[in-house]
């Protein structure tokens, strides 16, 4: 038997002497580089990875969609003339272009809407009538028009559209308003003459500074007074047509407005015309308000 040399006897001393597989490597250039490894993350980050944590972030896709209210100037496809409309609890009124074309009725919270034109009815219209549907998420309007020329022939169109601008801001919007009756027309109102509540809208535009006003929640049936208003004095004077033409029996509006300072809301005070269409006949009040929406 071959005798192994002093190296190699030297050698086999010290495999014998080393440790086993999975014991910390006798040199260190051999051990385990921790680039090679996963490293447990720590916890805070393990519980990010696993999920979504909660954003304050809202997302409009995610949230309810918008419902915007019948009110502003809106604009007719492939016709110039313009659209002026205001909604107020449930009621709503438009002008198509101007008077005659004024309608005045009601309107859902789905946008269905059917209004009719006192003005042009009493004027032997057989139909003045809008109806259709707004759609409050895109402010669109695709509406019937059903209605009368100014010399009486029947006239339909469709009308679609959708808003435009709103109204002069200073003292457009919705006011909540005080009426008196002073002056019951020889017998022509027969409610009470203590001050009453109601709610209008107030409509200024910087077309040649006209303005209409839409009582929709008032003692008489809601019509509209258009006229115009001069913005420097703060005044105003209105008219309500009761045909489709002027006449003697028309109504009318008066008023000014009033703003303490920029922190507090404008006001009105007027006297008004008021006609009822039931006992064709019209008597006087006195009123005032305080705005309480703008727009």
């Amino acid at each position: 038997m071959r005798r192994g040399s002093p190296a190699s006897i030297l050698f086999l001393a010290c495999a014998a002497c080393s440790e086993g597989a999975g014991r910390p490597p006798a040199f260190p250039d051999a051990q385990e580089k921790v680039d090679f490894g996963v490293l447990d993350a720590p916890a805070p980050d393990a519980r990010s990875d696993a999920g979504f944590e909660p954003s304050d972030i809202e997302v409009t896709d995610f949230g309810p969609r918008p419902a915007y209210p019948f009110t502003g100037i809106f604009s007719i496809l492939n016709d110039q003339t313009r659209l002026f409309a205001r909604e107020i609890n449930g009621r709503l009124s438009i002008l198509v272009g101007d008077v005659p074309y004024a309608y005045v009725g009601t309107i859902g919270a789905d946008g269905m809407l059917d209004l009719h034109a006192p003005d042009l009815e009493r004027s032997g219209c057989q139909v003045a009538r809008l109806s259709g549907y707004y759609e409050r998420a895109a402010a669109a309007l695709f509406l019937t028009h059903e209605s009368c020329t100014i010399q009486g022939q029947p006239l339909v169109a469709s009308l679609r559209g959708g808003f435009d601008a709103d109204f002069e801001p200073s003292f457009s919007g919705i006011y909540r308003i005080t009426i008196q009756v002073t002056d019951p027309g020889n017998g022509c109102f027969l409610g009470t003459l203590d001050p009453t509540e109601a709610t209008w809208g107030f409509q200024l535009t910087t077309l040649a500074n006209r303005m209409w006003i839409h009582t929709a929640h008032d003692i008489a049936a809601q019509t509209i007074y258009g006229g115009n208003y001069e913005l420097n004095q703060l005044s105003f004077s209105t008219l309500e047509t009761i045909f489709a033409a002027p006449s003697a029996a028309d109504g009318s509006m008066r008023g000014q407005f009033a703003r303490a300072s920029a922190n507090d809301p404008p006001t009105v005070t007027g006297i008004r015309t008021v006609f009822d269409p039931a006992r064709q006949c019209s008597y006087g009040a006195r009123f005032s308000g305080v705005r309480i929406a703008d727009l």
